[in-house]
């Protein structure tokens, strides 16, 4: 199933306004990147960023500004949106485009930060997305994820969980998936892949009022998850897990 391609101009229109600066971004955002980058041996000068669904680079402003990281690339479907990162951020690279189909632009096992931050949930192919951006992570690099968990069934599913592409609240406009995890289900993902340890953070929320789900609380998170030096799959994953009670006593 081929991702979808988003063509309307809500995505640049808000994008271009909003998740610009540091204080608007989420706070589990907030708190699991500055964790991450604590925990880096090398200067933050010389830090590599993969962002994907960059919408207009604002990602790779704040990171900027805030943490005088400037080695930033950005891949965003949206044409509008990444026309615009474009012309504002000329220092980066935008690659507009599906991911799936311009990752060979980008180099396998380089970048010491790959994004997803409200991008591979919200497409068709979650699990090929993410091994995909986890093999552009260089050994010992981490990737920063954005999820949505639940104690209950996982849906993966644009017929039984979507969100409509509206920023005025509306339940009208293109419609992507809305994808949620089993907490139990997405460690099982996780452990597929060559991890030495992770870090997350969340809490408890009400589904975006622009979604159609079933479930009517959602632990909204991010994942900070680091690529082991060698190959240590049958090691013992270490995580550190700051999650709601609900969430965390359903772990197995």
């Amino acid at each position: 199933m081929k991702n979808i391609v988003y063509k309307e101009d809500d995505i640049k229109e808000y994008f271009s306004k909003d998740r610009i600066k540091w204080e608007q971004f989420y706070e589990s955002e907030k708190k699991v990147i500055q964790k991450t980058l604590h925990g880096l041996d090398n200067r933050l000068d010389t830090v590599s960023v993969l962002d994907i669904g960059c919408a207009c680079g604002g990602l790779g402003v704040v990171l900027k500004e805030k943490f005088n990281i400037s080695n930033y690339t950005g891949i965003e479907i949206n044409h509008q949106a990444a026309k615009y990162a474009k012309q504002i951020n000329p220092d980066f690279q935008i690659i507009e485009g599906d991911f799936l189909e311009v990752s060979k632009k980008v180099k396998d096992n380089y970048y010491d930060l790959a994004f997803s931050l409200s991008c591979i949930d919200w497409q068709n192919n979650f699990n090929l997305m993410l091994y995909e951006l986890f093999a552009k992570v260089k050994p010992g690099g981490n990737l920063l994820i954005s999820l949505r968990l639940t104690t209950e069934k996982s849906i993966n599913d644009i017929n039984q969980s979507y969100q409509y592409i509206n920023y005025d609240g509306n339940k009208i406009g293109e419609r992507a998936p809305y994808v949620i995890f089993n907490i139990n289900d997405l460690l099982e993902n996780l452990k597929k892949l060559n991890i030495n340890d992770l870090y997350v953070y969340g809490y408890n929320g009400r589904p975006s009022e622009t979604s159609v789900t079933p479930y009517k609380e959602l632990c909204f998170c991010v994942f900070s998850i680091k690529k082991s030096l060698n190959d240590m799959k049958n090691n013992k994953l270490k995580m550190e897990i700051d999650l709601p009670n609900n969430i965390v006593n359903e772990i197995k």
